[in-house]
């Protein structure tokens, strides 16, 4: 799953899992804006129904806030409300009987902001390329190595990383972490299951959100480097993997507006020196069944495009980036195809695309 405007970014993966039992979710209304993260467990499908309809049955509670009682009380008795009709759910189905999940879920309302925290799921608030609020985890490890039973470095590997010790859906009374945050302009937001952070250390996860040029590539990056690092200490099946960003003014950031103008830089220099290669080396970079006008050249590493397709379009913060994978592809009829216009800048398996224009024969 991915969910990506200017303000929020939603990224969701099954990891080396069958099933996905991550649940992320993000409203903004008129009174504020939910931003919610949870992780299921139990059963086949136990955890992923408790997750959705956690993470769900909150949205909608929230949706129906019309401001008469404070906010913090409300949505306390929602989480209490919420959690005992799971617990009610699982007592009276067997297919979802012992289904439970974590919540990590932020209130926010112009400079003020509520998180609600319960299980390992985890809460980071970042500001200057600094983290100023980190949840604490609910779980065993989190109490051994608080006790120093234990090291950082034994956490991941230890028997029972994934023993929790607060969950909704437990038969026992809720305890939800409850902390006031205040917010400044270009503060960023990232909620995460286990997925990400039982693999990468905080001062990673840091750098990639320093690093980003967009809330989209920040929570690829995240997804990728979590993935690559589980296989590279021998986790065979890696758990689900989700993140959530969140940034009211992210692309006017100074680090964000910095990695962008590096990338119109590099591109800016890359493309000539391609294009200066391909014309000595006398490559034919235009398929004889099309003619192709462009501001920058097409190429691919077959040189050829009348071998690809292009697969899926997605806007991350006014960048499209575009997809293309080799496959067999027959181009339209010249004079059906009259006009099509691309307007963007992509790197993508070295394929490089500005601004093409496909007319007619």
């Amino acid at each position: 799953m991915r969910v990506m405007e200017n303000d929020i970014s939603i990224i969701s993966d099954s990891g080396g899992r069958d099933q996905n039992q991550d649940f992320a979710i993000a409203y903004k209304g008129k009174l504020g804006t939910l931003l919610i993260v949870c992780d299921g467990a139990g059963g086949y499908n136990g955890g992923a129904y408790a997750s959705n309809f956690v993470g769900n049955s909150l949205i909608q509670y929230f949706r129906k806030y019309d401001g008469t009682v404070e906010i913090k009380e409300y949505l306390i008795n929602s989480i209490q409300s919420v959690n005992q009709q799971l617990i009610s759910q699982s007592a009276s189905d067997p297919d979802l009987q012992g289904m439970k999940t974590t919540l990590s879920m932020v209130f926010l309302d112009g400079s003020t902001g509520i998180a609600f925290h319960i299980g390992d799921s985890r809460i980071y608030q970042i500001r200057n390329g600094n983290f100023v609020f980190r949840s604490k985890d609910h779980s065993l490890v989190q109490e051994l190595l608080a006790k120093r039973e234990i090291t950082r470095k034994e956490v991941l590997n230890h028997p029972k990383a994934n023993v929790i010790t607060r969950a909704m859906g437990a038969p026992i009374k809720l305890d939800i972490e409850i902390n006031d945050l205040k917010f400044k302009n270009g503060d960023i937001l990232l909620l995460t299951t286990d997925g990400i952070h039982g693999v990468l250390d905080d001062s990673k996860i840091l750098k990639l959100v320093n690093n980003g040029f967009s809330l989209g590539n920040i929570n690829e990056r995240l997804l990728n480097e979590a993935e690559v690092e589980a296989k590279k200490i021998g986790i065979l099946n890696h758990d689900n993997l989700t993140s959530l960003l969140y940034c009211k003014s992210y692309s006017k950031l100074p680090f964000a507006i910095k990695h962008k103008l590096a990338l119109f830089f590099t591109i800016f220099l890359l493309v000539p020196a391609i294009s200066i290669f391909l014309f000595r080396n006398n490559i034919n970079v235009i398929p004889n069944k099309q003619k192709l006008n462009a501001d920058i050249t097409v190429f691919t590493q077959n040189q050829y495009l009348d071998c690809m397709k292009m697969d899926s379009i997605m806007n991350i913060d006014n960048i499209r980036v575009i997809h293309l994978h080799r496959d067999s592809f027959q181009w339209p009829d010249p004079e059906i195809l009259i006009n099509y216009t691309i307007d963007s800048i992509s790197i993508k398996d070295t394929i490089v695309v500005k601004r093409i224009k496909v007319n007619k024969k």
